[in-house]
């Protein structure tokens, strides 16, 4: 027999408030016109925390879903604690009528079916409150990794809020954003409108029929009212773009397709005249720069050569993209070190890279000539030279970089222990290959730091720079080292990095120029014995 405890214990459970309380579903608004959007509300109150996943599939069949977010809200009422969970999801209809937003499950749950109302905007209502995206290009018959230029453009002629534009998904194509937005208002069909443009660059990736998902604009009309069509949220979307992608032309016989409208390459030298010692290894640094092509594109490891007096070790390439009047320009630098093996005449071969020039839609041809270079045996010294110690400050700059020519250098510093006929390259390894690396290293560092356009980086780079260079001044600014190079443009250079790092204003810092100018005045000025230092203070705000 049940004894009356377990009796009331029983209707207690039974009667007790469930810990799931009652959901919560509904749309705001529930009547909108067609291209607008509403709102889907989803809550449920639980005792334990617990988001499950919304099967949206019948949804999307008659709408079109922008937007989803969720959270978990804790609650505390009476010293009761629950939570609520909550779903916000902005969808767009598809067609014009009563429609039904269907059941969604999630979890062991389900949501009740909802009536929206879509109606078409009327013609006065469409007339104040014009909204619409475009997107065109003009190279509708791109080659295949040709850039092309494609143009986005929201038109409007009522204030908009809270606005995005969205663009278009490459799918598996690469896509750069060309030059900043642009704002401007024009004239369409005897209406004024306000214009957003934005330039994207795409570069497609395979050859044939290509489109591009429309791009959209999700934001809402200025204002409170209903009334007049304002405080609406819109969706807007353009047409799809529709690229005919062309192969590489037949009579195209390069080894690299380089479709571009400007391609060439500059070679440089670091500290090198035309007579170089044996072990030795030159620095040589090749740099491709292209119109219309991405630096990720460019081709690297052109030099592979090895001869019997000299061998040529690639360095790791570095790339980098800017643009300039709506154009890509990439760039790849890619140093080389040459290490001559015996006494005589080398020739570093010449270099020839075709690629493919679309604005005359015809075959190119760029060319560096070869160099030649007379190889002698280093002198020796009186004293020993401490080859050890360079060697260790090699493999501490090199790191884990993987660089070839680091081991044939090792091989060689065995044969000069172990042999007495490679006596002579003790002083060439030991003495010069930690100071070579080093400088490398700290050039490198600044080169980098004034591309990416890096103002802290470049300045704390630029001052490595000048006390490797200028090791017996104690340099700790910038005017210390104008001083000692005696240049007034750098000067200015200077200045405007410090404004761009200490000044109150906002500064659009580009160090191109800057690496430019130090890069070819470090060939030509050599350091000054007790050149006296600037003794007048930066300004703290400069401009």
């Amino acid at each position: 027999m049940i004894s009356i405890n377990r009796i009331y214990l029983l209707a207690c459970l039974i009667l007790a408030p469930s810990a799931a309380r009652a959901d919560n579903v509904y749309l705001q608004p529930e009547s909108i016109y067609l291209g607008d959007v509403t709102e889907l509300v989803i809550e449920y109150e639980n005792s334990i925390p617990s988001l499950y996943a919304l099967n949206t599939a019948a949804l999307e069949a008659e709408f079109e879903l922008l937007e989803k977010k969720s959270r978990i809200i804790r609650v505390n009422e009476a010293g009761d604690v629950f939570h609520r969970m909550q779903w916000r999801l902005q969808i767009a209809p598809r067609r014009i009528g009563s429609l039904t937003i269907p059941t969604i499950k999630f979890g062991d749950r389900s949501t009740p079916p909802l009536a929206l109302e879509v109606k078409p905007v009327p013609a006065e209502t469409e007339a104040a409150n014009r909204v619409f995206v475009a997107m065109d290009t003009a190279t509708p018959a791109p080659y295949v990794g040709q850039q092309t230029q494609v143009r986005l453009r929201l038109y409007s002629n009522t204030a908009l809020a809270d606005g995005r534009l969205d663009e278009p998904q490459a799918d598996g194509n690469r896509m750069h954003h060309g030059t900043a937005e642009k704002r401007y208002s024009i004239n369409r069909n005897g209406q004024s409108f306000q214009v957003l443009e934005r330039n994207l660059v795409l570069f497609p990736g395979n050859v044939g029929d290509l489109e591009l998902a429309p791009a959209s604009y999700r934001g809402a009309l200025a204002g409170r009212s209903r009334g007049d069509g304002t405080g609406r949220r819109i969706h807007r979307q353009s047409e799809r773009l529709k690229l005919q992608v062309r192969p590489p032309p037949a009579e195209y016989d390069g080894r690299f397709w380089l479709p571009a409208s400007q391609l060439e390459i500059i070679e440089s030298f670091d500290g090198a005249g035309d007579q170089l010692q044996i072990g030795d290894p030159l620095d040589w640094t090749l740099t491709i720069i292209s119109r219309g092509l991405p630096a990720e594109s460019l081709p690297q490891d052109l030099l592979s050569l090895d001869s019997d007096n000299f061998r040529i070790y690639a360095d790791r390439a570095i790339r980098h993209n800017r643009f300039e009047d709506g154009q890509i320009v990439g760039r790849l630098d890619q140093r080389f070190a040459v290490v001559a093996t015996a006494p005589g005449q080398i020739k570093l071969p010449a270099i020839n890279l075709k690629w493919w020039d679309v604005e005359n839609d015809r075959a190119a041809e760029t060319r560096l000539e070869g160099r030649n270079f007379t190889v002698i045996e280093p002198a020796l010294s009186s004293g020993q030279p401490a080859f050890g110690e360079g060697l260790l400050a090699a493999l501490r700059l090199t790191g884990n970089t993987y660089r070839p020519w680091i081991y044939f250098l090792l091989v060689l510093i065995v044969l000069a222990i172990l042999v007495p006929g490679f006596g002579r390259l003790r002083h060439a390894v030991g003495t010069r290959l930690g100071r070579i690396l080093y400088r490398r290293e700290i050039r490198k560092n600044l080169e980098l730091a004034c591309l990416a356009d890096d103002a802290m980086a470049a300045r704390s780079a630029l001052v490595d720079w000048a006390r490797e260079r200028w090791p017996k001044e104690s340099i700790v600014g910038l005017q210390q080292i104008a001083v000692l190079m005696a240049s007034a443009e750098l000067r200015a250079l200077f200045d405007e990095l410090d404004a761009a790092l200490y000044s109150r204003q906002e500064c659009d810092w580009q160090g191109h120029r800057l690496w430019r100018l130090i890069a070819a005045a470090g060939k030509r000025h050599r350091p000054r014995a007790g050149a006296a230092a600037d003794d007048r203070l930066p300004r703290l705000y400069p401009g």
